[in-house]
């Protein structure tokens, strides 16, 4: 997967349940600025930074 389709599934994700950019930040004790900026693509985060905003979003990690 790469960094802008992994954006995108978060964005669709926190849209899908009605979350905003600062809720899901404030949840995931993540910068805003980082969720921003991974949901557009910007840049490659750390595994433990995914863990925790997906855990928010209710959804999980699959490594094939």
């Amino acid at each position: 997967m790469t960094r802008e389709e992994l954006g995108n599934k978060i964005n669709e994700l926190r849209r899908q349940r009605g979350m905003s950019i600062r809720e899901l930040a404030e949840r995931s004790e993540v910068n805003k600025a980082t969720i921003v900026n991974l949901e557009k693509g910007r840049f490659t985060p750390r595994f433990e930074i995914v863990e925790r905003i997906v855990k928010e979003l209710g959804g999980t990690i699959e490594i094939k």
